[in-house]
């Protein structure tokens, strides 16, 4: 059994470190980010917690930096609503895993996971939510989201919900003219 470290806690936060995985509950445990973490280089997890997405995204050269050997970032309850937060994970020098929990309003979308794939593949991203995915995919979705980056980019805070915004048509477009061949590839390259 693996031994639970207290790092910092406070009535407001909580950071932790069991085994190979960092937690990190509330705003205030970013800061423990800021701290020399040569001792615990061993770290190859963190999971976000309570923590709004757009708090996060500052921290994400320090962990390049601080903790080079994480592979796998956990987002649960931090308010990750819109594709063009998944261009901010691109900072990483390399991810291999990425879990967003059902408590991110991103899940609505049924591309999210595909967006995620085209833009996180060249991290050396292989799961999403712990379902590896084939690099094979990465190819398709090129054409599908080529040039959405932009767009994303240009809708403010990010309207995906609303009909009239580009990214929704973009979005609705895509998932009328390649969702069911995207799942259709999926499965004819498992077997």
């Amino acid at each position: 059994m693996e031994q639970l470290q207290i790092i910092t806690v406070s009535k407001r936060h909580l950071a932790e470190i069991e085994g190979n995985t960092m937690r990190l509950y509330g705003t205030g445990a970013l800061e423990v980010l800021e701290r020399n973490l040569s001792m615990h280089s061993s770290i190859s997890a963190i999971s976000f917690h309570y923590i709004h997405f757009d708090d996060i995204m500052p921290v994400f050269s320090k962990i390049t930096k601080k903790l080079p050997s994480v592979t796998h970032l956990e987002f649960a309850a931090t308010n990750l609503h819109c594709l063009q937060q998944l261009n901010a994970l691109a900072r990483l020098q390399f991810l291999e895993q990425l879990t967003i929990s059902s408590a991110n309003p991103i899940v609505s979308l049924s591309l999210w996971r595909s967006y995620a794939i085209f833009h996180l593949q060249p991290l050396g991203l292989l799961y999403i939510n712990e379902k590896q995915f084939f690099s094979k995919i990465s190819h398709i979705l090129v054409t599908v989201f080529h040039g959405t980056s932009t767009h994303c980019v240009g809708v403010c805070k990010c309207d995906h919900r609303r009909p009239g915004t580009k990214l929704f048509r973009i979005i609705h477009t895509v998932m009328i003219h390649f969702e069911l061949f995207i799942t259709c590839t999926l499965f004819s390259m498992k077997g």
